[in-house]
């Protein structure tokens, strides 16, 4: 065995025994019958992604996600594309999955209808919290759950009602109080954000790169409540509301959000969605907002890919930056490792995050941090070979980055997470 070998081993195995936070979740915890179809479960994730970047039509997707026909005919429409993906994070994923929860070989007609008889079965008999368990996951923070099972989630609250949507009525009626004007408006966002750090959300979030640029401008009060007006004179039809409005609104509710002493994870880099414009998420563009909400953690995740390598340099300047690497792996798992190995020699191992599934069932949560930990440890034994430092430090920085970094930056403890 060589010494990397040798390094990779012991971390790794280290690793197996760690219980860890997973900063991103999907997961539905109460299932539903389209949750025991394998092939929508499993198509209808990132995989429908690289399918259609592959050549496969929406269409074809839509009636390969049906449950109402035969497994294999599904199957067959996505053979050919699901060989030209076979290489890539996401369909990966998928098929780590199959080997080590359902023990075959890969995903093919030849065991396609052997792994939905199994998926069902095996589905509707275990809870989420089995799979999250088995994983050694301690807590999975869930994106917009505020009902959410709190034995192993915890709720990140999005800030798009605010921002992105006018949602006066939603508003209106999770506070029983009249909204009749913009400064009504601003109070009850301020409430809403005040209830929701009350009911347990350990995290605000926001996504508003997968619609806009990141740019965020500073939109005049005068031109926030004209495009409000606006929206309350349409009669309940919807207008988005303005740029200027989203820029005003987004610094109103980071303003308010920093009073509460909880983080905001910023969706950066390409969205989730085939098409979108990448350099709308190009996480550098945030710098003004990091200097200007100093006592603001911000949380950059996804790595900000592709701009993975650039993101270490926010890390390393800003005190109130702390880098995610939700989704990465299945994004790029060689991206993963370059950007962890750049990042460890220039920002602190107590500002990254090493793992969000980013998924919504928990077998590709499972798939997904087994990758994780497998790339991590590569990288943390390669430092280690090169003598950056020694394998004690490998495995503190392996802790640090999966378990300890999370759990203090989310406040997990106030929230009633006990370690293990």
């Amino acid at each position: 065995m060589t010494d990397f070998n040798r390094l990779y081993e012991e971390i790794r195995s280290f690793l197996d025994d760690l219980w860890v936070v997973d900063t991103h979740e999907h997961i539905a915890a109460y299932k539903t019958q389209a949750h025991l179809d394998y092939l929508r479960t499993t198509i209808n994730t990132y995989a429908r992604m690289d399918l259609y970047s592959a050549g496969m039509s929406r269409e074809t997707l839509a009636r390969a996600m049906d449950p109402s026909l035969p497994v294999m005919e599904r199957w067959l429409l996505c053979e050919p594309y699901w060989k030209a993906c076979r290489n890539t994070g996401y369909i990966r994923m998928h098929e780590r999955a199959a080997r080590e929860i359902y023990g075959v070989a890969e995903i093919s007609r030849e065991t396609i209808e052997t792994i939905s008889a199994q998926f069902a079965a095996r589905d509707a008999a275990l809870s989420y919290c089995e799979g999250l368990e088995r994983a050694k996951i301690l807590c999975a923070i869930v994106d917009s759950d505020m009902d959410c099972d709190r034995r192993h989630l915890r709720p990140a609250f999005r800030l798009e009602e605010f921002v992105e949507r006018i949602e006066i009525e939603a508003v209106r009626k999770a506070l029983g109080a009249p909204i009749h004007t913009f400064i009504d408006w601003l109070d009850a966002c301020e409430e809403m954000i005040r209830l929701y750090c009350g009911a347990g959300a350990v995290a605000f979030k926001t996504t508003i790169a997968t619609d806009r640029s990141l740019n965020i401008g500073y939109g005049s009060y005068a031109e926030a409540e004209e495009s409000f007006v606006r929206s309350l004179r349409e009669d309940g039809e919807y207008l988005p509301p303005s740029s200027a409005y989203q820029d005003f609104m987004f610094r109103h509710v980071l303003s308010r959000v920093q009073r509460h002493g909880l983080p905001v994870q910023m969706h950066t880099g390409m969205a989730a969605s085939n098409g979108n414009v990448i350099p709308n998420g190009n996480p550098l563009q945030l710098c003004p907002l990091f200097m200007e909400y100093r006592d603001l953690n911000f949380v950059i995740m996804h790595m900000g890919y592709p701009y993975q390598l650039e993101i270490g340099s926010l890390g390393k300047m800003f005190r109130n930056v702390y880098l995610d690497l939700s989704w990465a792996y299945l994004l790029s798992p060689n991206g993963a490792k370059a950007a962890l190995s750049e990042w460890l020699d220039s920002v602190p191992a107590t500002k990254i995050m090493a793992f969000g599934g980013d998924c919504g069932h928990e077998d590709h949560v499972y798939a997904h941090l087994m990758t994780a930990k497998d790339t991590v440890s590569r990288a943390l034994a390669d430092k280690v070979e090169k003598g950056c430092f020694d394998i004690d430090h490998a495995k503190w920085i392996a802790e640090q980055i999966f378990l300890t970094n999370p759990y203090r930056v989310f406040q997990l403890e106030k929230a009633g997470v006990r370690k293990e």
